[in-house]
């Protein structure tokens, strides 16, 4: 039997998020796979989302990569660990910069380490790996244990790899909390956060890359589209 179903606010606050869910029609999530070929984009992406809106996460990178690369979308890893001076370009706050190289770095180490042909298949492989880390990202010596990655920035970079996976940030806590009108002091560990938005996913049968976008309530998709046109064909 479940417990957290049995909370006297759980049936008000599942037929909220069923309605959210329904009325935003969201099937799949785009960002998925947008980032195949790209992952010193999403690398960039992840890190530079803290605290950030949406739209300046994507402004800077469109800034970033038209810079280095007008044409497509080509930042790798690679890149990144390589060339200091990228990441030196984009105006980080304090430990960022350090952050994103880190991660780049640790990734990188992954695919070394499991003698895999590309970026792309490092990124999905660790993603899927870590899957029974995400109550305990720092046990993941590749990124969770990164100086600067904390358990939302974990769950990004495994939702942008390729993994279902749902951010325990403020937002998703402030709409948690409207929307079963609890009070602040409710749901502060990002752990408790988790295992009820995984719950109400598996009630509501919704994958939890789909309850996070909705539940952000950014709708990238017009974004996403025309940064596609730019990739070049395989």
């Amino acid at each position: 039997m479940d417990l957290i179903s049995k909370n006297e606010w759980y049936p008000a606050l599942k037929a909220r998020v069923e309605e959210k869910l329904t009325t935003a029609n969201l099937k799949t999530n785009e960002l998925a796979t947008h980032f195949r070929g790209a992952r010193g984009s999403m690398v960039v992406v992840a890190v530079y989302s803290s605290q950030r809106t949406s739209k300046s996460v994507w402004k800077k990178l469109d800034e970033l990569e038209r810079k280095l690369s007008p044409d497509s979308l080509l930042l790798s890893l690679e890149d990144l660990v390589q060339n200091p001076k990228i990441l030196q370009s984009i105006g980080w706050r304090k430990n960022e910069e350090g952050t994103a190289a880190a991660v780049a770095a640790g990734l990188l180490r992954y695919q070394e380490d499991n003698s895999l042909s590309s970026e792309d298949e490092a990124c999905e492989g660790w993603a899927r790996e870590t899957h029974s880390l995400r109550y305990a990202h720092k046990l993941d010596p590749y990124v969770g244990n990164v100086r600067g990655i904390g358990p939302a920035l974990f769950a990004y970079l495994r939702m942008l790899s390729g993994a279902e996976a749902l951010k325990p940030d403020l937002r998703i806590r402030n709409e948690v909390l409207s929307l079963a009108a609890l009070g602040e002091t409710a749901l502060r560990e990002p752990r408790e956060l988790l295992a009820l938005c995984e719950r109400l996913c598996m009630e509501i049968d919704t994958v939890e890359s789909v309850f996070d976008r909705v539940m952000w309530g950014d709708d990238d998709s017009d974004v996403l589209a025309a940064r596609a046109a730019r990739k070049p064909e395989n």
